[in-house]
């Protein structure tokens, strides 16, 4: 199953959605903020096929977040979160936003679609 990296700088968010994903069958790992997921993605040699990443982070945010791992990680794609009423302007070209709250099911919807090969 796909591993995903989940940042997010709420505490709760992190115990919600860890489960949810691990339930799912996924492998996950969670950082509390964008250092430590660079760092964690930099320590995971294995393939991190989805980032899930609050957009508001202190320091590092989740489009910068997103930005960088993308140069080291071309494939990965992004699952932006947020409690912001606004879609971020700067969503690069197949990355997805998702406000929070959101339903498990509508998480998994959003996971699965970017995680299914397409057909060619």
């Amino acid at each position: 199953m796909s591993t995903i990296l989940v940042a997010d700088d709420d505490a709760i968010v992190r115990k919600i959605v860890a489960p949810i994903l691990e339930r799912s069958g996924f492998t996950v790992l969670v950082a509390a903020d964008g250092t430590a997921a660079m760092e964690c993605a930099r320590r995971h040699e294995s393939v991190i096929e989805v980032l899930v990443s609050d957009v508001e982070m202190p320091g590092l945010s989740g489009i910068e977040l997103a930005a960088r791992l993308s140069e080291s990680r071309p494939d990965i794609k992004v699952l932006l979160i947020s409690t912001t009423a606004n879609v971020p302007t700067d969503l690069r070209n197949g990355w997805r936003f998702l406000r929070k709250p959101f339903p498990p099911a509508v998480l998994l919807e959003n996971l699965t679609e970017l995680t299914t090969p397409v057909a060619k």
